[in-house]
């Protein structure tokens, strides 16, 4: 059990508390300090959703009395990620966070999916850096500060700036402190000055239940969908057009048309929360109008027995077709059809049913037409003739389909059009990147082994060059040919501990092998 824990600051990241902690106890391996937090090494330092939170909590001090739930709720950014998730999708959340991995949790919140991508850097609002070194003397990293698509601070409505801290460079296991970091660029943004944009980003949208059915209705009394439940997409992108125009410079993921279409359709996946926040503000800048009706669902009144007899009853009792429909809440039409089809004896007039009229075209007529069209157009494809004449086309498709393919023109192979990267450059200039970058990694010190990981963290693409190197042939050998083992770096490591040394005088093997970070001495050496 841990005798030392910082104490938690207002709205703070876990990954704030330790890496608070790790600089508190002036511990130099970010390994050693997760083995003493977790009991395991393999932990990897997550911004949003770190796991292994009951371990944790068995080792911190009794006083804190944290338990792992309420570190998820409080210390992590599992509540804002999961508040608009079922709560079986919730619960799994929390289960992942507190026993095991949090590996495809991100899928199940519709990150994975999503073009909505975390902050590369941590950010932190400068009215909020004054007050911490006033009131506390500490700068910490916030919750509300690190989530997707917030720009600025709820606090205090100031623009959130980037800092030097990102996380995917700094490596897995090791957690970035805020007052090691500081802010990139003072200057605010330029979208700051739009008095529209900003009152979009400060103003919270209020909390709406956002399942389908709840949706349709707000959509609904705001003229955006039908009693039925059929969206209007073309006044809805309207409205998001004029919306969210201010933040075109800011927010350019809240003019996107095909999450907006999406997310107002059957739902057949999950969405980034931000989308669900972007669809509330939309719903707040639509005028209401108390007067519409709501979306029902539909009934299917063929198989409503108590429909049947309320039916009955009222064409028993009342000659007047208005009030028969009234009394059931239906259109009038509804009632004529439900009653001819119980054979029911109505005073009123029977449904007209549609007749085919004398210029309706024949079968003769649709294929002399596509036939005649073809004749005078050859070069019109399928889709141009199904333009022309869709009717024709509807009627051969349903009653002579092999007809149709008969006398259709030839399917048009698309051609495969040219790689929008050109690999071959970006082969060329990436592999003498690599050469630039592993001559930087080897003038680090202390010594960093030079790895394909290594070398696309000094490139700024954690994880890029892998998947990639079939296509990247000579930044692949470039990699093979700068990477080291493990033997050589561990050799490179103790000449640069026996330089270092040297010139305080004469050391002993023992120093230099722990200032080298070797657990033995190598062989052949004392």
């Amino acid at each position: 059990m841990l005798t030392y824990f910082p104490r938690l600051l207002p709205d703070e990241l876990l990954y704030s508390v330790i890496a608070r902690h790790h600089r508190h106890t002036c511990e130099e391996s970010p390994k050693r300090t997760i083995e003493a937090l977790f009991g395991d090494r393999s932990v990897r330092a997550a911004v949003d959703l770190p796991a292994r939170l009951c371990a944790l909590a068995a080792r911190l001090p009794p006083g804190l009395r944290l338990t792992a739930p309420s570190i998820a709720r409080w210390l992590t950014l599992l509540p804002y990620y999961a508040a608009f998730q079922s709560a079986a999708v919730r619960r799994d959340a929390l289960r992942a966070m507190t026993r095991g991995t949090t590996d495809g949790l991100h899928m199940r919140l519709g990150f994975t999916a999503s073009r909505v991508r975390p902050p590369t850097a941590l950010r932190r609002c400068p009215v909020c850096d004054a007050e911490a070194l006033t009131e506390v003397g500490e700068l910490w990293w916030r919750r509300a500060h690190q989530l997707p698509g917030v720009l600025v601070c709820p606090d205090h409505g100031a623009p959130l700036m980037a800092t030097s801290a990102q996380p995917a460079l700094a490596g897995q296991h090791v957690f970035l402190a805020a007052a090691a970091h500081p802010v990139l660029i003072a200057a605010a943004p330029g979208w700051a000055a739009d008095r529209a944009a900003m009152a979009l980003l400060t103003d919270p949208p209020p909390d709406r239940v956002v399942y389908r059915g709840a949706l349709l209705d707000a959509l609904a009394v705001r003229e955006l969908a039908t009693p039925t439940g059929s969206v209007r997409q073309r006044r809805l992108g309207a409205l998001q057009a004029e919306t969210f125009a201010p933040l075109a410079d800011a927010l350019p993921e809240a003019l996107r048309p095909d999450w907006l279409a999406a997310i107002t359709r059957r739902r057949r996946h999950v969405f980034h929360p931000l989308h669900y926040v972007l669809l509330d503000v939309l719903l707040d800048a639509a005028p209401v109008d108390r007067a519409r009706r709501v979306v029902r669902p539909r009934r299917f009144l063929a198989d409503d027995a108590d429909f049947e007899a309320r039916l009955r009853a009222a064409v028993a009792t009342s000659p007047v077709l208005t009030r028969v429909a009234r009394e059931l809440g239906v259109d009038a039409n509804t009632v004529r059809r439900h009653a001819a089809r119980l054979g029911l004896n109505a005073p009123w007039k029977p449904l007209a049913t549609a007749t085919r009229g004398p210029d309706a075209g024949t079968d003769h007529d649709h294929r002399r037409d596509w036939a005649t069209l073809r004749a005078a157009e050859p070069t019109l494809s399928r889709k141009a003739l199904r333009t022309r004449l869709p009717a024709a086309h509807a009627w051969l498709r349903r009653h002579d389909p092999d007809w149709l393919a008969t006398h259709s023109p030839q399917l048009r192979r698309r051609t495969r059009g040219r790689a929008r990267v050109d690999w071959a450059a970006t082969d060329r200039a990436l592999a003498a990147d690599i050469g630039r970058a592993a001559t930087r990694l080897l003038a680090q010190a202390p010594p960093v082994r030079i790895t394909c990981a290594s070398v696309e963290r000094a490139l700024g693409r954690p994880g890029w060059l892998a998947p990639r190197r079939a296509k990247l042939p000579l930044s692949d050998a470039a990699v093979r040919a700068v990477s080291e083992d493990v033997g050589a770096f561990q050799a490179r490591r103790r000449l640069w501990a026996e330089g270092t040394l040297l010139a305080e005088g004469p050391a002993p093997d023992w120093r230099v092998r722990r200032l080298a970070g070797l657990r033995a001495a190598p062989q052949g050496k004392s």
